[in-house]
């Protein structure tokens, strides 16, 4: 007696199961075999490939899953999986049984590569490569004229398409004079440790923000921050910190460059640079352009209204030349100008004093970078927060403020309003008679020169502090 084979098991135990109710000629029986060839005729077509064993006699409609060890793996439309012998199988059954191993094979090799990608891009600092964004609109410089508001509007608009470098041609021809000469008395007069220590510590923020960016939105702090929240971050800190990024490019931060290249082209560069994401932080922060008019002008001098309604702001102008400037700013300038000038000419002491504060910040930024995955950032930059916490409320408790309070953000065509020129006057003069304690600032400054600050032996790649 002949054995039945696997192969004919598996074709005829579903057919017994349909034709032994049909012995009796039993009508509905025979509509009900109807349908089930009927839906075989369907599954054709919809639910596999048709299956021949090697003798011709028997056939099967299923899925192919794989190839295994010499042995087609299949799959019925019920769901059940049978197992056939390859050498059960017709020539053409078998053929096709190779193929479709081949794009199996080809289908999970590209399924599992796309996984990996996946993966890896979930696990990236940032994504490779970087996101750019459009375009700025093209720069047009403001124009002097009688009109302060026209003349503000003009300012305000260059602001918001990413150009800072409105604010500088907005000064009249004298006052950019002063700057260059500052600028210039500044870059001959600076410590190549401490411009280097200052400029290189905000690129270092910057580049770290926008190459770990990934890390940084995942952390559990800001990760737990409601969704609308955390938008509002990606939106602003990520344009942000690219605009340090490149404004603070080694490359263009070169001492040199200060010293030996007109400030106006030094400042030109770096507005090409950065305008693409200025304009895209403005952009993402959806407010709309500031309403500026003028409550009443005569002879040179105009009240100006900045906003509407009970935010609304006023400031008193004057006009220099055509360039309309806040009155603070225009009635001190040349005295700002002199104190500067004797400031920078001794070497700009309190730069120094700052690039001193600097070295344990650039120190912690770059452990932050030499993370070697998200959770040893994400620790890192816990232990960062929870040290610098008690720093920050001393430092707010300093000027009289707390954590909860804020400031109202006012923009008057690129100048502070009165109320924030004033502030900005005691911060100067605070300044100014910080340059009292030399003393005390003398033998810090010989620390730096001697790179003997301890924050240096903390950051392993601090040995060379390069002016970047």
């Amino acid at each position: 007696m002949l054995r039945p084979s696997p192969f004919a098991s598996a074709f005829s135990a579903p057919i017994a199961s349909v034709i032994g109710p049909v012995s009796g000629r039993n009508l509905a029986s025979v509509v009900g075999l109807a349908l089930v060839f009927g839906l075989t005729l369907f599954c054709s077509s919809a639910c596999g490939e048709t299956w021949t064993s090697l003798r011709g006699n028997h056939t099967i409609e299923a899925k192919m899953l794989g190839l295994w060890n010499d042995n087609v793996v299949l799959e019925r439309p019920g769901g059940e999986r049978v197992v056939v012998p390859l050498r059960m199988l017709r020539s053409d059954s078998r053929i096709r049984a190779q193929e479709l191993a081949e794009t199996l094979k080809g289908a999970r090799t590209e399924h599992i590569e796309e996984l990996r990608t996946q993966a890896e891009a979930a696990a990236a600092p940032a994504p490779n490569p970087l996101p750019q964004p459009p375009a700025a609109p093209a720069y047009n410089p403001p124009q002097p004229g009688d009109d302060a508001a026209a003349f503000l509007i003009q300012i305000d608009d260059a602001v918001r398409d990413g150009h800072l470098r409105a604010i500088y041609d907005a000064l009249p021809p004298k006052h950019r004079e002063d700057v260059d000469s500052l600028v210039k008395l500044a870059a001959d007069n600076i410590k190549p440790q401490t411009w280097g220590m200052i400029t290189g510590t905000v690129y270092d923020i910057g580049d770290l923000l926008v190459t770990r960016q990934n890390w940084l939105m995942s952390s559990p702090r800001i990760a737990n921050l409601p969704p609308d929240l955390q938008s509002q971050i990606e939106y602003t800190i990520l344009p942000l910190a690219n605009v340090l990024r490149e404004g603070f490019h080694p490359d263009a931060m070169q001492l040199e460059k200060l010293q030996s290249m007109p400030f106006s082209q030094w400042l030109e560069e770096r507005d090409e640079a950065m305008a693409p994401y200025l304009a895209k932080l403005f952009s993402n922060s959806m407010t709309s352009p500031q309403q500026i008019r003028v409550e009443s002008q005569q002879q040179g001098t105009a009240i100006v209204v900045f906003g509407d309604g009970p935010a609304a702001s006023k400031s008193t102008y004057v006009s220099i030349d055509g360039y309309w400037l806040p009155k603070v700013m225009a009635d001190g300038w040349q005295q700002r100008v002199e104190a500067w000038n004797s400031m920078l000419s001794s070497g700009a002491p309190l730069l120094d004093a700052v690039a001193m504060q600097l070295v344990a910040v650039r120190a912690k930024v770059q452990s932050l970078a030499s993370a070697q995955d998200a959770a040893q950032f994400h620790l890192t930059m816990e232990s960062m927060i929870a040290e610098a916490q008690p720093q920050v409320m001393a430092l707010a408790a300093r000027f009289g403020a707390t954590p909860n309070q804020t400031s109202q953000n006012r923009r008057g065509g690129g100048f502070a309003g009165e109320g924030e020129m004033m502030m900005e006057e005691d911060l100067y003069a605070d300044e100014m008679e910080g340059m009292g304690e030399m003393e005390e600032m003398e033998m810090e400054m010989e620390m730096m020169e001697g790179m003997e600050m301890e924050g240096m032996q903390d950051a392993g790649e601090m040995e060379e502090m390069d002016p970047r």
